[in-house]
């Protein structure tokens, strides 16, 4: 059994195995404490009489509805806006349960949770081709980097992988919009006598 508790726009998603198809799938465990994400949220900020524009921000500067920080915006908006009370999941994990991604709204506002899942399978599959340890660390940097770099967040971007079997995740297939580099191969010349 595994328990979560998040706070703001952090997730958690886990990345499983289909045994129907032998491809690794995402299933998020938390949900962004946003009032376009999070309908509960949405219902308490009305309550409150917190407007919220169409992007999802209150005050015009914060989009979650649950913060650990942002202490000036939760004494300018009041204690009641913004809770830092975490909310609670609890997750049965199964054989089929090969890793999980806990990552800040930098990496989620740059891909979906799929995109994610096939990069961890990926990199986790690289580092274990090359006989290294510490996939699961390789993995989080790599998610980061891509994030960064190829997508442009220009947001905190973390993430930490914790992979819960010994086993290599089947290859996976490719996100959308990955562009592979062009694959190079050398075959020696036979030899001739001329």
């Amino acid at each position: 059994m595994m328990y979560v508790a998040n706070v703001g726009d952090c997730r958690l998603v886990l990345g499983e195995l289909d045994p129907a198809t032998s491809q690794v799938r995402a299933r998020r465990v938390t949900r962004d404490h946003t009032a376009t994400s999070h309908p509960e949220e949405a219902a308490r900020l009305a309550e409150l009489k917190v407007a919220v524009d169409e992007e999802g921000y209150h005050a015009g500067v914060l989009q979650v509805s649950r913060s650990i920080g942002d202490f000036s915006t939760k004494q300018a908006l009041g204690e009641s806006v913004i809770l830092s009370t975490p909310e609670l999941h609890s997750e049965a994990l199964g054989p089929d349960t090969l890793f999980a991604i806990a990552c800040s709204d930098g990496i989620t506002c740059a891909m979906e949770d799929n995109t994610m899942v096939m990069l961890v399978c990926q990199y986790l599959n690289e580092r274990l081709a090359s006989g290294a340890t510490n996939c699961a660390q390789h993995a989080s940097r790599q998610l980061v980097q891509y994030a960064i770099n190829v997508k442009g967040s220009d947001d905190n971007a973390s993430a930490v992988v914790i992979v819960f079997t010994d086993l290599p995740p089947p290859p996976p297939l490719r996100p959308k919009r990955w562009r592979a580099a062009p694959a190079t191969s050398s075959v020696p010349a036979a030899n001739s006598k001329g």
